[in-house]
């Protein structure tokens, strides 16, 4: 039976002992690493959060929840100077409204990026459900994800990625190991007639032109992201029958060069002969002149 939570806190939803996507992918790393990060939450150590990732989540609730983004941040006025003794005093003052000053430099990130959201994501948004939570049970194991946001009807959800650079989307879907993230949350959202929700990535640029990209897995993805939570599934079962969480993994392991880099490699090459002949023609012409 799936539950479904709306408005339920990110502290909350974190400090709940079902298991996330994010400890779900440490798994499929290595068994030895998603039992160390098990036994931290069950004590309730949290992960501290990169600069990137603090970014990501004050994007998501100016994008997603921007009321509760106003009440709780505010900007530098743009006549104080940032980090000089009027803006340490100005913060002292918002701090007793209860209020948070914005870095200038992520005012500017998150003005730029809302006036740049595409139409479409707009209109879908406004139909939509944010920051919405499903519980499931598959064999005995409890588990849990969290939407972005979701239709009404529960049968297509967004989830927002921000990224530095948007050519390289692709490469942070298999770095991120987001088509996996993508299977377990369709997998804990499915109705009781097993229907599962299609679930786009809405990639956000960091920097100008802030672009925005909306993307769809293919089937050939959205078969290596439901392999790989069967495949979750079961190896965790497996550990916790057998009581053995140790890496299996060779201590000693051959370094290859992937075949992205290859290619990148092969790439540059290309544009290396290919600018050589432009010159060497260039040279020819001017020669011929």
């Amino acid at each position: 039976m799936t539950t479904v939570v709306y408005g339920e806190d990110a502290e909350v939803y974190h400090a709940n002992p079902a298991i996330g996507s994010s400890l779900a992918k440490k798994m499929m790393e290595s068994p030895a690493l998603f039992h160390a990060a098990i036994v931290d939450k069950n004590n309730g150590e949290q992960m501290k959060p990169t600069k990137a990732m603090l970014f990501g989540t004050l994007f998501h609730l100016a994008l997603l929840e921007p009321t509760a983004y106003k009440k709780k941040y505010i900007e530098l006025p743009k006549e104080i100077t940032p980090k000089s003794a009027d803006a340490k005093t100005y913060a002292k003052q918002a701090a007793v409204a209860g209020l948070e000053v914005l870095a200038p430099d992520d005012a500017k990130k998150i003005k730029g990026m809302l006036a740049t959201m595409p139409e479409r994501v707009r209109l879908a948004l406004a139909e939509m459900d944010t920051e919405v939570v499903f519980r499931s049970e598959s064999f005995g194991l409890q588990l849990q994800c969290r939407f972005d946001a979701i239709s009404r009807d529960h049968t297509y959800g967004f989830d927002i990625k921000t990224i530095a650079q948007i050519k390289k989307i692709k490469w942070q879907v298999e770095d991120m190991r987001y088509y996996f993230q993508n299977a377990f949350y369709r997998n804990v959202a499915a109705n009781g007639a097993g229907e599962k929700p299609k679930l786009d990535l809405v990639f956000v640029e960091t920097v100008a032109p802030y672009r925005w990209k909306i993307a769809e897995f293919d089937v050939d993805f959205n078969a290596i992201g439901n392999c790989e939570f069967t495949t979750f599934l079961s190896l965790y079962n497996k550990c916790t029958e057998s009581g053995d969480w140790s890496d299996k993994s060779e201590v000693e392991i051959l370094l290859e060069p992937s075949k992205r880099l290859l290619y990148s490699q092969e790439e540059d090459q290309d544009q290396a002969e290919a600018e050589y002949e432009e010159t060497e023609n260039n040279e020819e012409t001017e020669t011929i002149q």
